[in-house]
């Protein structure tokens, strides 16, 4: 992990994460950069979704986990709980 200015950076060859919080408000930006889907642990709950390339709809029990599947070349704009 790196930091830069107000953001935390996670970064592997499949995958980017970005994590950025000001006051009570975080909010992650997920790449999966493969063809194939990915599961990547978060450090927290998701929110809710704010912008994603795909389609995509979290029911109660993704929200409700720490664990999610990026669909391939997704990327992926959360709010954290």
């Amino acid at each position: 992990m790196e930091k830069n200015g107000g953001w935390h950076i996670f970064s592997s060859s499949r995958t980017s994460i970005y994590l950025s919080g000001v006051g009570e408000k975080s909010v992650m930006v997920i790449a999966n950069y493969q063809k194939d889907a990915q599961t990547l642990s978060l450090p927290s709950k998701i929110k809710k979704v704010l912008l994603s390339n795909i389609s995509k709809t979290l029911d109660n029990s993704s929200l409700n986990s720490t664990e999610i599947v990026l669909s391939p070349y997704e990327l992926l704009v959360v709010e954290m709980v």
